[in-house]
């Protein structure tokens, strides 16, 4: 029952997954993640950013160092930042992590992802999924590795909620 007298705000919520499909694995290769971010631009289609999916491989739980992920918009105003533990991270899997923030659709972002931590011996560095730029999903755009753009994308799953908010009358019935 809604209980409203005037002009009354609802605001649903959908929720939205942009689902990168990872079925033919010659498409996919994996990258080293270092203290040099990966710059991956995209272009979201709705206004709410709940989460994104990554690939993250070569993480044990010896593992020391953090991996950072951050998302700048256009101008280069940080949004979200947020650092894991390397060694809590689930490798070998696609995992979630949770963005919560509003965005503009059609407006530019850029997720940077970087790994401060031991690098000395290369079989501990973690690696992140990537895929041919080709394969790619409609708001995902140009990649930087070492800052020059990349023949790949991060391999990435975008849930979106979309937030509506509408009004409506109501008379007090009774």
């Amino acid at each position: 029952m809604i209980s409203c007298l005037g002009i009354c705000s609802l605001i649903p919520i959908f929720r939205v997954k942009s689902v990168h499909e990872y079925i033919i694995s010659k498409y996919y290769r994996f990258i080293p993640i270092e203290e040099t971010e990966i710059i991956q631009w995209f272009v979201p289609e709705y206004n709410y950013i709940d989460s994104v999916e990554l690939f993250i491989s070569n993480i044990y739980p010896e593992t020391e160092g953090e991996i950072k992920l951050s998302i700048q918009n256009q101008n280069k105003k940080t949004i979200f930042s947020n650092i894991y533990d390397a060694a809590e991270i689930s490798a070998g899997e696609f995992v979630e992590y949770e963005i919560g923030k509003k965005v503009e659709p059609g407006e530019r972002y850029a997720l940077l992802i970087s790994f401060t931590g031991d690098i000395t011996d290369s079989d501990m560095i973690p690696q992140l999924m990537v895929s041919e730029r080709k394969k790619n999903l409609y708001e995902t755009q140009e990649a930087l590795v070492m800052g020059e753009i990349s023949e790949y994308n991060v391999a990435i799953t975008y849930h979106y909620e979309m937030i509506i908010p509408f009004f409506i009358e109501l008379e007090k019935i009774g």
